[in-house]
């Protein structure tokens, strides 16, 4: 599924083209010490969106589905460690290996499933804080069926810091999963709603070797430790990585083909496949800095944004990931600084009135062109990428070159490449074809281009 990252601001009218939406929801937003405080939201709220209620009601109106990133710690835990947003969600002295230090924690993730999942939970479960604020008041409410997933934090670790160890992480989630095996029964999504996934939070790199850890971990303090629904990574190609996880030194941004984004997609599949082969795959953030100005480490400029994200949208589809974000679908407030990510959005930032760049508007071709299409097989030459798409009538041609613009023949299609990509359709049920020339060969009736 195509998808992007964003807020709960960001205009419907950009959201809708999209499948499903990664949505950034810092733990300050929605959860208090008396419980949960969404509609209206306790911090965060705007003009457009007060509560999360609400906007899931929007969002299923649209069909888009919601996919809750709830990050950082609660207000009361931030305080403890100083203001640190990112400091681990237990309070200061908790010990990070036992599972009562995410009992905070663990009953949001109980709450949230409640309230959004399809299953009615006894009210009495239930934790709300029902202070009145900003002229209303929360109410308890259960099985609303607005949403059926949300992802345990967000790269909770990470190559310039360790948030969390993997062993401390595989704690942290086996509590949000079902309250440590139903040791806390007040916690965890699968005690609200059995069908509620829980999302591993998106890795800052596709780091396996952190997988291992993790998934061994979970299985020495479960029975059962096969528990990973959704194995969560983020990468943003940049010409000065390395084969290995790590940037070595961040220069700027590259296309997906000189990173080696296949590569690297085909560890997470290896891994996934060897490990859990029940688990999907969610590339949960890759993207690039538009603002020519400032520090930022991962800048391009307007047309590589466009045909990069598209292609890494297509390679990532051809090699069947299942679920793909990039980041970000506005630009940030702050978007003329320079700062590293605060530019990548497909569009301006809301003060400058949310205008689409030309990647929002190669994005949505291909959302469009790819409705109802799946991926059959890659008939690539070299650097003449062309990638084979069907339904049950027809037969779509995703075609560019990696570098430049030429002419080559391939699969009886003489195709003119770009780096930006472009499609054909030839209409299975009639399949005439022409001849070419006196060499007796022959070529597909092209039905549509653009």
């Amino acid at each position: 599924s195509i998808g992007t990252n964003g807020f709960h601001w960001c205009p419907d009218n950009l959201v809708k083209i999209f499948g499903e939406i990664r949505l950034y929801l810092h733990l300050q937003f929605l959860w208090r010490p008396n419980g949960l405080y969404v509609e209206p939201l306790y911090q965060g709220g705007s003009t457009g969106t007060l509560g999360l209620d609400g906007y899931f009601e929007r969002l299923k109106a649209i069909n888009v589905k919601p996919r809750p990133c709830l990050n950082s710690s609660p207000s009361w835990i931030v305080e403890q460690h100083g203001g640190d947003v990112d400091c681990k969600p237990i309070l200061k002295n908790a010990d990070p290996l036992k599972p009562e230090s995410y009992k905070d924690i663990a009953e949001l993730f109980f709450n949230f499933a409640a309230r959004y999942g399809k299953v009615k939970v006894d009210h009495s479960r239930l934790k709300v804080d029902t202070e009145l604020r900003w002229g209303s008041q929360n109410e308890i409410k259960s099985g609303l069926d607005l949403c059926d997933s949300v992802e345990c934090l967000n790269e909770q670790w990470s190559w310039w810091t360790e948030r969390f160890t993997p062993e401390e992480y595989a704690v942290c989630y086996s509590m949000c999963y079902d309250g440590h095996e139903g040791l806390f029964p007040n916690c965890g999504v699968k005690n609200a709603d059995p069908d509620f996934q829980l999302w591993m939070g998106g890795m800052s790199e596709m780091n396996t070797h952190h997988m291992d850890r993790f998934l061994k971990h979970l299985k020495e303090i479960r029975v059962d430790g096969d528990i990973i629904e959704v194995v969560n990574f983020h990468h943003y190609s940049n010409s000065g990585n390395t084969e290995d996880y790590l940037p070595k030194q961040w220069i700027k941004g590259c296309s997906p083909e000189q990173d080696q984004i296949e590569m690297r997609l085909q560890r997470m599949i290896d891994w996934r496949n060897h490990n859990q082969p029940n688990a999907k795959l969610a590339f949960s953030e890759f993207g690039f800095d538009t603002n020519p100005n400032g520090q930022s480490w991962q800048k391009a400029n307007l047309k590589d944004q466009s045909n990069w994200l598209a292609r890494t949208y297509l390679l990532s589809l051809s090699k069947e990931i299942d679920h793909l974000f990039m980041f970000n679908l506005i630009d940030e407030p702050n978007w003329e600084s320079g700062s590293l990510f605060a530019s990548c959005g497909l569009c301006s930032s809301e003060h400058t009135g949310a205008r689409p760049k030309l990647s929002y508007n190669l994005i949505k071709s291909i959302i469009t062109e790819l409705n109802k299409y799946e991926f059959v097989k890659d008939i690539s030459i070299g650097k003449f990428r062309v990638l084979v798409l069907s339904n049950k009538s027809s037969v779509k041609y995703y075609y560019c070159h990696t570098e430049k613009s030429g002419s080559a023949r391939i699969n009886g299609m003489k195709l003119q490449f770009e780096e930006r990509p472009k499609v054909f359709r030839i209409i299975k049920a009639i399949g005439h074809t022409r001849n070419k020339g006196n060499s007796g060969s022959k070529e597909p009736i092209i039905k549509k281009s653009w």
